[in-house]
């Protein structure tokens, strides 16, 4: 089977996008402006931080952005019941949500080397260098959370939002028994690149069929410091076609309509390459 190009791509994005516009006029919104919301809320919280310190106004936009990425990664699929953050409230977030809004990584929010003039490698750019520091401290944090409910998970046969009621000493018993360790605990580079997505707009989902997508353009199916940078090489050989594709996706919720904001370019690639993904794995099982 021939590699698929960028237009194979942007083709089945604007036709999932024409399938939510028409779920929405129809009345019958669909998840996919779960999206949407949290990256709208992510928005309106690095607008409204302050230079220093803090304020109420920006604290409850990050409870907000907090919440709407919850939401988001429920309607994507992350919280089924065998994922470890199934049980946890979405308060749990809050420290890689304020991670995720601070000063320096401000530049994650925008395509790197969009530039069809650009021919840096992005492999070293400060932009790629900046979105590696940031996996691993999301990395960092999920994994003590992920161990944690593991160690709920062994002894008492289900992750906190499943327990039996037991009372607090036993469950504050669970730390002694054995130590925390957070290395052993693995986080999925799905979990990380769908908030990622959500919050920034400009790293895709690598989830099953974004992967069976990538596959198909003969692009690399994992997400690293090698990998990331030759999907950016093969959006940016395409870049004209990219960002009419963007500018022709309008947001479909209310707010994001009324403020004139159209799909960001990885949105519109996260897009095109699920849909192709779930075609090809489905014509395979034909």
């Amino acid at each position: 089977m021939c590699e698929r190009k960028i237009e194979d791509v942007l083709r089945r994005a604007e036709k999932m996008y024409r399938g939510v516009e028409v779920m929405r006029d129809c009345g019958f919104p669909s998840g996919e402006l779960a999206w949407e919301e949290c990256y709208l809320a992510f928005r309106k919280a690095r607008e409204a931080r302050p230079n220093g310190g803090t304020s109420p106004e920006y604290e409850q936009l990050k409870e907000q952005a907090c919440l709407r990425l919850a939401i988001y990664l429920a309607t994507f699929g992350m919280y089924r019941r065998s994922s470890f953050i199934s049980g946890l409230d979405a308060s749990a977030h809050m420290p890689v949500v304020e991670l995720l809004l601070e000063k320096r990584y401000d530049g994650l929010k925008e395509f790197p080397g969009s530039s069809p003039a650009d021919s840096k490698s992005i492999s070293d750019s400060k932009w790629n260098e900046a979105l590696l520091a940031l996996v691993d401290e999301m990395c960092a944090y999920y994994s003590k959370v992920k161990s944690q409910a593991l160690l709920f998970k062994e002894f008492y046969g289900g992750f906190p939002g499943q327990l039996a009621e037991e009372t607090l000493k036993e469950r504050e018993s669970i730390k002694a028994k054995r130590p925390v360790d957070a290395d052993k605990a693995g986080v999925s580079r799905v979990l990380i690149t769908k908030i990622l997505m959500g919050a920034f707009g400009s790293v895709p989902a690598y989830d099953r069929y974004f992967c069976a997508g990538a596959k198909a353009c003969g692009l690399p199916q994992t997400f690293s410091r090698r990998s990331f940078p030759k999907l950016c090489g093969f959006v940016r050989g395409g870049w004209g076609a990219v960002e009419e594709a963007a500018k022709g996706m309008k947001f479909l919720t209310a707010e994001g309509a009324e403020l004139g904001l159209h799909y960001p370019p990885m949105r519109v690639i996260d897009k095109g390459m699920w849909c192709l993904g779930l075609e090809v794995e489905n014509s395979e099982v034909r």
